[in-house]
């Protein structure tokens, strides 16, 4: 995750590891952002099943009235990712 002081990406500025925040948790920083941009597939899920602490955290996202866009590579249709997530 990236701190919550603005990164510069101009020529004369680059991001080094100095500006960077590692988080335990998107628990931990819930109440800090408004939208949370989440990887479905090997992020969320192993194609299967959910891996452990998503659904807690989805809920808590929706809880806290926080925004969700959920991002997918997959190469099948839209409907087969909805699915999953319903899963």
């Amino acid at each position: 995750a990236i701190s919550s002081t603005s990164l510069s990406t101009s020529k004369s500025s680059s991001v080094t590891a100095n500006d960077l925040q590692v988080i335990p948790s998107l628990r931990h920083i819930v109440d800090e952002y408004d939208v949370f941009l989440l990887d479905m597939w090997g992020v969320m899920h192993d194609g299967e099943v959910a891996y452990e602490g998503v659904l807690d955290l989805v809920k808590e996202l929706k809880r806290a009235k926080r925004d969700m866009i959920i991002l997918s590579n997959s190469s099948k249709r839209q409907d087969n990712s909805i699915k999953m997530l319903l899963k």
